[in-house]
């Protein structure tokens, strides 16, 4: 009867309400991969003395905001890379650079950047073409120009990797 008596008064007690949900920690914040980084180039490059391999410098131009947090400021400084180098040609065949930015660096960390650009030197294709039936096999020597890519040109880029973020304290 005990058991009884047990079941009874529980089931005359009023249900209990149910506690408020704990309030959810806020996800950190995450720099996604993808998120666009305008950098810079500080350096003047040329197919003319450039090789495949050469590191250069980059900044970036505006600062990256992660929910309202400046993440990568404005200046950072960072390096790009010559991933190839054509060198101008004969026959009026022009040099080329392709270039990619590598990374930047803030507060001592490297974020891996992705993205490519490329410089062309001007063709001199068409005088050798026009000139050819008429003054023959000389016209073959003369070159294109060199690629050339000055200080100063925008190189857009692309976060490479979501990267977790702490927040200030």
């Amino acid at each position: 009867m005990t058991g009884l008596a047990a079941l009874l008064l529980t089931a005359a007690q009023p249900a209990a309400t149910p506690l408020p949900p704990a309030p959810a920690e806020a996800a950190p914040p995450v720099l996604r991969a993808g998120t666009p980084v305008l950098t810079r180039t500080l350096d003047r490059l040329s197919s003319r003395d450039a090789r495949q391999g050469d590191r250069f410098r980059i900044a970036v131009v505006r600062p990256v905001l992660v929910q309202g947090l400046v993440v990568i400021p404005a200046g950072a400084a960072g390096y790009g890379e010559v991933r190839r180098v054509v060198e101008k040609g004969m026959m009026g065949k022009s040099g080329r650079l392709d270039i990619v930015p590598l990374f930047v660096e803030v507060a001592g960390a490297r974020i891996l950047l992705d993205g490519e650009a490329a410089g062309r030197g001007e063709d001199n294709v068409a005088p050798v073409a026009l000139g050819w039936p008429l003054v023959g096999s000389g016209l073959g020597f003369i070159s294109g120009t060199h690629a050339v890519i000055p200080a100063g040109t925008d190189l857009p880029a692309r976060i490479h990797a979501d990267l977790p973020l702490r927040r200030p304290d």
